[in-house]
């Protein structure tokens, strides 16, 4: 047979056993206090972000246009360059002709005068030799679409003659008419380079004596 087990004083004294009081639950894990001094991390706005990818558009589309404006500047110049040189050298090109004949002519002019200076011409020489030097110099202008001006007639013709001096006669017909030309002129085409200045005569009808 099992033993029966003695009861307590407290069973004894009619008394209900007191059970063991509950242990106390663990205590939480405290979390640490955040830094009060710490800035707060805000999620960056789309404005912002918009605004920023904007202005580094646009200074990537400014650098890029200041240098195409530079490359643009550097080839201008160096084509400007290139045209006037070849404006130079087609000007003297063009001109060459022009040089000799010039040439030729101081020449012609220094072998007169050396003539002159050594008594080796006569009176009637050297007009001849005067003129034909004239001549040579209408002959080069001529060739560089230079020529005289000739007035097709006695009147005077304000377009291409320029009034130098008066003459006057005392028949009211002959007045306003070329007497003589000072300076020849000359034109280019249609274009006057020179005036031919001229002295042309007025009507002054003479004075009856008092």
């Amino acid at each position: 047979m099992s033993a029966i087990p003695e009861p307590t004083p407290a069973a004894e004294a009619g008394e209900l056993p007191i059970a063991d009081p509950p242990a106390p639950p663990s205590p939480a894990p405290v979390q640490p206090l955040a830094d009060a001094t710490a800035p707060t991390q805000r999620p960056p706005d789309e404005n912002v972000q918009k605004l920023v990818i904007e202005v580094a558009a646009l200074r990537e589309t400014f650098e890029k246009r200041l240098a195409y404006d530079r490359a643009k500047e550097q080839a201008f110049d160096h084509l400007y360059s290139e045209l006037e040189e070849l404006k130079r050298n087609s000007a003297a090109e063009q001109l060459r002709p022009l040089f000799l004949d010039l040439v030729l002519l101081y020449d012609r002019v220094t072998s007169t005068a050396q003539a002159l200076f050594e008594g080796k011409l006569f009176a009637n020489e050297i007009f001849d030799s005067v003129h034909s030097i004239g001549e040579e110099l209408v002959e080069i202008l001529r060739r560089r679409e230079v020529e005289l001006i000739s007035a097709p007639s006695k009147a005077f013709d304000a377009s291409i003659q320029r009034v130098v001096g008066l003459e006057p006669v005392e028949t009211e017909a002959d007045g306003g008419r070329v007497k003589r030309v000072v300076r020849a002129g000359f034109r280019t085409g249609k274009r006057i380079l020179r005036e031919q200045e001229i002295i042309i005569t007025k009507y002054a009808p003479k004075k009856s004596p008092e």
